[in-house]
């Protein structure tokens, strides 16, 4: 941070935006003081940069997508890292999220969508537009599930009237063999949000095709660790689907021997309820999951 004022100076004479993003980005992920948030802020989205604004002018611009693109993200690190400090822009944020951006720009536009809905109703106010282009995604897909799912997460309200159609579509992109990986994890990942909260509202046998998809893409590894926790959070929806799957438990115990913390968490709550159900019982029984052992006791 100490840079900063260098780099404002620099960008007042030369006018180079794109210097200023890198060491932009480069400072957001410093621990920073209030005051210093405060100030970035302002001059990243008031003067003397208005980065709002440029994004606003420039869209349009083909050769000014990789600009943009640069832009967003890191609007998105942003709100996601101080979005106590943005929330009087989270408007305007808004606004330019949802302008017709280039592919690459878009993604990103898309995702700093998916992390205003954590803070503000405002980024759900164009979710039918949002269901809709998921639906018929060819380029974008894995934001657009981030995003629908988000919204379905953080504002139930919202989408409340609609979600028999959301968790179809999410469905009827699980049962296509044409998603990549990180796609597919995506998908899992933004259905997830749909059972946060209407897990009870829907049919007991799409339940089961879902578990079915947690299941067999539990072995992907870019898809593992969404399923993990998905096992983890949902274990009273499939977990009996998933009790008697060796190939499940093996992954969630290599998953707690690797080292990641919160990965690991997930597991050892993942295995607890899978052990639970493969026991048969549900009121007494206590099931201790260790790095290298279980204990039913």
């Amino acid at each position: 941070m100490d840079n900063w004022e260098n780099v404002i100076e620099e960008y007042k004479n030369c006018n180079d935006i794109t210097n200023l993003l890198k060491h932009a980005e480069q400072i957001l992920h410093e621990e920073l003081a209030s005051f210093e948030i405060e100030w970035m802020v302002s001059c990243l989205l008031k003067e003397p940069v208005d980065l709002l604004r440029i994004i606003n002018s420039k869209h349009r611009e083909v050769e000014c997508s990789k600009l943009i693109a640069d832009s967003l993200k890191l609007l998105t690190d942003a709100v996601d890292k101080y979005s106590a400090f943005l929330e009087q822009y989270y408007e305007d944020i808004v606004q330019v999220c949802v302008l017709p951006h280039y592919s690459v720009p878009r993604q990103h536009a898309l995702s700093c969508l998916s992390v205003v809905s954590k803070h503000s109703p405002l980024a759900a106010h164009d979710f039918l537009r949002h269901l809709a282009s998921l639906e018929q995604a060819s380029v974008c897909l894995a934001p657009l599930a981030t995003l629908v799912g988000t919204i379905c997460e953080y504002h139930p309200d919202v989408v409340v009237d609609e979600i028999s159609k959301v968790w179809r579509v999410f469905l009827n992109l699980l049962d296509s063999n044409k998603l990549s990986s990180s796609a597919r994890g995506a998908v899992l990942a933004g259905a997830g949000g749909v059972l946060r909260h209407f897990s009870e509202d829907l049919p007991t046998t799409e339940l089961r095709t879902f578990g079915a998809h947690v299941l067999s893409a539990s072995h992907l590894p870019r898809c593992r660790q969404v399923c993990i926790r998905l096992l983890s959070e949902h274990s009273d929806v499939f977990g009996s689907q998933a009790c008697s799957d060796e190939r499940v438990r093996g992954a969630l115990w290599e998953a707690v021997r690797a080292g990641d913390a919160q990965r690991a968490e997930h597991a050892q709550r993942a295995l607890l309820a899978l052990y639970v159900a493969l026991t048969g019982t549900s009121d007494t029984v206590r099931v201790q999951v260790r790095y290298t052992s279980v204990l039913i006791l």
